[in-house]
């Protein structure tokens, strides 16, 4: 009986050997797992947000907007938008978000959004609240704007080099 005994003593302690392996193997693997997790969701994200040149277009919601140029002076700047196609609710505005890399929050910055013409508008912001001259733009009606939105979303004006109006000019 001391024998049978002896045996399974053994057994359980080869058995403890082979789990204890497995154990160590599934922590490791949680580990990289989790450090894989952590890397995805909180590393910072590269964007591809590119200098709008004069005259492109770009999508932002239903609506395609084609940048008419950057007039700045000490104090003020004001940016231009052709809207190029058209979907804007008449009864929900055309309305704007302006962020830079540091701020995140579209009220840090009062903008004023004029309509010069049917297709034709001008943001116009106080300069003293750019820190660097990168600006992310977005436009579109309060519920496209409304909720969560990426960096994608928005287009970058960089104020440090502007570009000249060569159309219509604001009267």
């Amino acid at each position: 009986m001391n024998i049978k005994m002896m045996n399974q003593g053994i057994h359980f302690q080869d058995k403890n050997k082979y789990s204890l392996r497995y154990v160590k193997l599934l922590g490791i693997l949680l580990a990289a797992f989790s450090l894989l997790i952590f890397a995805i969701v909180l590393w910072p994200r590269q964007t591809d947000n590119k200098q709008i040149s004069l005259g492109q277009t770009f999508d932002q919601g239903n609506n395609q907007f084609q940048f008419a140029g950057v007039d700045t002076d000490k104090q003020n700047a004001a940016m231009y938008f052709y809207v190029t196609k058209n979907t804007i609710d008449p009864l929900a505005p055309l309305t704007t978000v302006i962020v830079t890399k540091k701020t995140h929050s579209g009220s840090d910055f009062h903008t004023q959004l004029k309509q010069i013409a049917d297709d034709y508008y001008v943001v116009k912001l106080k300069k003293s609240a750019i820190s660097n001259g990168r600006l992310f733009v977005k436009l579109g009606s309060g519920k496209d704007l409304s909720g969560v939105t990426s960096a994608i979303d928005f287009v970058l004006l960089d104020l440090r080099h502007p570009t000249k109006v060569t159309s219509l000019t604001e009267g």
